[in-house]
Protein backbone atom coordinates (compact mmCIF):
# COMPACT_ATOMS: atom_id res chain seq x y z
CA UNK A 1 0.00 0.00 0.00
CA UNK A 2 1.19 3.40 -0.95
CA UNK A 3 0.78 6.26 1.36
CA UNK A 4 0.51 10.04 -0.02
CA UNK A 5 1.06 11.94 3.15
CA UNK A 6 0.25 15.78 2.87
CA UNK A 7 0.53 18.49 5.68
CA UNK A 8 -1.51 21.39 5.70
CA UNK A 9 -1.49 25.13 7.26
CA UNK A 10 -4.51 27.23 7.19
CA UNK A 11 -4.25 30.00 4.91
CA UNK A 12 -4.02 33.59 6.83
CA UNK A 13 -6.68 35.44 7.89
CA UNK A 14 -8.32 32.30 8.66
CA UNK A 15 -9.46 30.80 11.82
CA UNK A 16 -9.20 26.49 12.58
CA UNK A 17 -13.00 26.20 12.49
CA UNK A 18 -13.18 27.50 9.26
CA UNK A 19 -10.44 25.98 7.82
CA UNK A 20 -12.06 22.58 9.18
CA UNK A 21 -15.32 23.51 8.10
CA UNK A 22 -14.06 24.03 4.67
CA UNK A 23 -11.92 21.40 4.27
CA UNK A 24 -14.59 18.76 5.19
CA UNK A 25 -17.42 20.87 3.48
CA UNK A 26 -16.09 21.66 0.40
CA UNK A 27 -12.30 20.04 -0.40
CA UNK A 28 -13.13 16.43 0.55
CA UNK A 29 -15.99 16.06 -2.15
CA UNK A 30 -13.77 17.14 -4.65
CA UNK A 31 -10.59 14.81 -3.17
CA UNK A 32 -12.41 11.68 -2.78
CA UNK A 33 -13.27 11.49 -6.69
CA UNK A 34 -9.34 11.29 -7.20
CA UNK A 35 -8.69 7.96 -9.44
CA UNK A 36 -7.77 5.19 -8.21
CA UNK A 37 -7.80 6.15 -4.29
CA UNK A 38 -8.50 3.40 -1.85
CA UNK A 39 -8.52 5.17 1.49
CA UNK A 40 -8.35 9.04 2.33
CA UNK A 41 -7.99 9.99 5.94
CA UNK A 42 -7.88 13.59 7.11
CA UNK A 43 -6.62 14.28 11.19
CA UNK A 44 -7.26 17.89 12.35
CA UNK A 45 -4.63 19.17 15.13
CA UNK A 46 -6.57 18.74 18.56
CA UNK A 47 -4.45 22.20 19.76
CA UNK A 48 -4.05 24.26 16.44
CA UNK A 49 -2.43 27.18 18.27
CA UNK A 50 0.22 24.54 19.66
CA UNK A 51 0.71 22.38 16.54
CA UNK A 52 3.33 23.21 13.55
CA UNK A 53 0.21 22.26 11.27
CA UNK A 54 -3.35 22.14 11.16
CA UNK A 55 -4.48 18.96 9.26
CA UNK A 56 -2.21 15.79 7.50
CA UNK A 57 -4.23 14.08 4.55
CA UNK A 58 -3.23 10.47 4.08
CA UNK A 59 -4.07 9.00 0.62
CA UNK A 60 -3.40 5.80 -0.04
CA UNK A 61 -3.30 3.79 -3.31
CA UNK A 62 -2.50 0.12 -4.35
CA UNK A 63 0.93 1.01 -5.79
CA UNK A 64 3.17 4.18 -7.36
CA UNK A 65 1.52 3.47 -10.58
CA UNK A 66 -2.09 3.61 -9.00
CA UNK A 67 -0.69 6.54 -7.29
CA UNK A 68 0.41 8.32 -10.32
CA UNK A 69 -2.08 7.61 -12.27
CA UNK A 70 -4.58 9.12 -9.47
CA UNK A 71 -1.90 12.19 -8.70
CA UNK A 72 -1.90 12.61 -12.40
CA UNK A 73 -6.32 12.33 -12.73
CA UNK A 74 -8.56 15.66 -13.31
CA UNK A 75 -9.86 15.13 -9.63
CA UNK A 76 -6.42 15.81 -8.28
CA UNK A 77 -5.96 18.77 -10.12
CA UNK A 78 -9.02 20.06 -9.26
CA UNK A 79 -8.00 19.29 -5.33
CA UNK A 80 -4.71 20.67 -5.57
CA UNK A 81 -6.45 24.03 -6.89
CA UNK A 82 -8.79 24.12 -4.38
CA UNK A 83 -5.73 24.15 -1.59
CA UNK A 84 -5.02 28.39 -1.67
CA UNK A 85 -9.12 28.14 -0.79
CA UNK A 86 -8.23 27.24 2.55
CA UNK A 87 -4.67 26.57 3.09
CA UNK A 88 -1.09 28.01 2.52
CA UNK A 89 0.18 26.19 -0.74
CA UNK A 90 3.54 27.49 0.32
CA UNK A 91 3.81 25.53 3.83
CA UNK A 92 3.87 22.24 4.73
CA UNK A 93 4.99 18.82 2.53
CA UNK A 94 4.06 15.99 0.89
CA UNK A 95 5.75 12.38 0.80
CA UNK A 96 4.87 9.69 -1.11
CA UNK A 97 5.23 6.69 1.33
CA UNK A 98 5.03 2.56 1.57
CA UNK A 99 2.83 1.87 4.60
CA UNK A 100 4.57 -1.06 6.64
CA UNK A 101 1.68 -1.46 9.67
CA UNK A 102 3.54 -2.32 12.60
CA UNK A 103 0.25 -2.81 15.13
CA UNK A 104 -3.49 -2.57 14.23
CA UNK A 105 -6.15 -3.34 17.21
CA UNK A 106 -8.98 -1.72 15.66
Amino acid sequence: MIKLVITLERKAGSSFEEFKEYYLDEHVPIAEDITNLQKYTVAFALSPDKSEYDAVAELYFDDVAAMREGMDSEAAGTALEDIPNFADPDVGFTMATEELVQVDET
